[in-house]
């Protein structure tokens, strides 16, 4: 099991606090393209109100999906694909109607 989902499945039973989620994934927001974790966080926070979880979440997909861009952040495709494949997604639905 990974730590997300541990961690995801402690906060339920123990209550972990905004703190226990600082410490997990100590990846230093400095490493990544700041527009893409802004972006993921907004993303996320449609499943969470916690916006350290929502940072963590984001932070998690842009490493799996991720590279190093030209300043040497990691950054991602992962969000603006997304938001693509979603706003086709929506125009097709659109069109069925």
């Amino acid at each position: 099991m990974n730590k997300f989902k541990q961690l995801f499945e402690q906060m339920y039973l123990e209550s972990i606090t905004t703190s226990d989620l600082k410490n997990y994934g100590k990846d230093d927001d400095s490493l990544f393209d700041k527009k893409v974790i802004e972006d993921g966080i907004k993303v996320e926070l449609e499943h969470t109100t916690n916006k350290e979880v929502a940072k963590q979440i984001a932070k998690d997909h842009i490493k799996e999906m991720g590279y190093k861009n030209i300043e040497g952040k990691i950054t991602s495709d992962y969000y603006s694909e997304l938001s693509k494949l979603e706003n086709k997604l929506k125009t097709e639905l659109k069109n069925k109607k």
